[in-house]
């Protein structure tokens, strides 16, 4: 399950950041009494810099900390925690390609089951595969 919500989060992260970024892109527009005047891109309803967008800045502030820069810090922290398991996972894939490229049984149990192998089985494994050859 916290694998489908970190997809997730991963996933629609560009659309949420832009939204919430999306406030301090202005355009300045001439009205109609010939002055130019900064309104919202995505919104030619509101002025930038006036009252009623200076009374959403504060909550949009702590938005972008928790979205725009506070995702990708969880995922730095998250990808720096599991460090170990994660290189481990990939040296049983890379084994996985050495394996098919040496014509081994490619349903060889020690080499499809990632979540049975541990980084100390890896060296065996890579033993067990070149002797199967």
């Amino acid at each position: 399950m916290a694998k489908l919500v970190l997809f997730t989060l991963f996933l629609i992260y560009p659309t949420v950041s832009a939204e919430v970024l999306a406030m301090y892109v202005c355009i300045y527009v001439e009205d109609a009494d010939g002055n130019n005047r900064p309104y919202i891109e995505r919104d030619f309803r509101l002025v930038c810099y006036d009252s009623q967008w200076r009374s959403y800045l504060g909550i949009n502030i702590i938005f972008i900390i928790i979205y725009p820069l506070g995702m990708p810090s969880i995922f730095l922290y998250l990808l720096n925690h599991f460090r170990s398991n994660i290189w481990c996972v990939v040296h049983v894939f890379v084994l996985s390609f050495e394996a098919i490229n040496d014509d081994v049984m490619l349903n060889h149990p020690s080499l499809t089951s990632s979540r049975s192998t541990t980084c100390a089985q890896i060296p065996a494994l890579t033993i067990k595969a070149r002797s199967e050859k």
